[in-house]
């Protein structure tokens, strides 16, 4: 956030994740995601792999969020109705962590911060609307 500390929301402690949470967005320009560089794994590491062959448009836009752990069936918030809300070409869940990472990507003609910005309210709503009761 240009060099300056931004204040952490009040969000859920990770031990006490329930249902989907939302956690970050953000914009990759394609081309950066094509290079491969060397990377030494360490042993906490999970290594996630993007086939960046299958987007097409000039910006991969990335959702992450918080799943609780075997709670795949609060994956149905990122729908509207019958179809997902975004057009996810990859959706990785991770379960070497807990809680477990939900890793969403798409691609968009849109490079813009206003455009995520709104791609993250949307997405905050979504998963405002399916919380199970008494979820925090």
């Amino acid at each position: 956030m240009g060099g300056r500390k931004v204040p952490y929301k009040n969000r859920t402690p990770l031990n006490a994740v329930k249902g989907l949470n939302f956690l970050l967005v953000f914009g990759i320009p394609r081309q950066l995601m094509e290079g491969t560089s060397s990377y030494r794994r360490k042993k906490k590491d999970v290594i996630l792999h993007i086939d960046t062959r299958s987007f097409k448009k000039p910006t991969i836009v990335c959702h992450v969020l918080l799943l609780e752990p075997g709670r795949l069936d609060r994956l149905s918030a990122l729908s509207d109705g019958n179809q997902l809300a975004f057009d996810y070409s990859i959706i990785h869940v991770l379960t070497q962590v807990e809680p477990w990472i939900v890793v969403a990507f798409y691609d968009t003609q849109s490079a813009e911060f206003e455009d995520l910005k709104k791609d993250q309210e949307r997405l905050e709503q979504l998963l405002e609307h399916s919380r199970e009761p008494n979820a925090t």
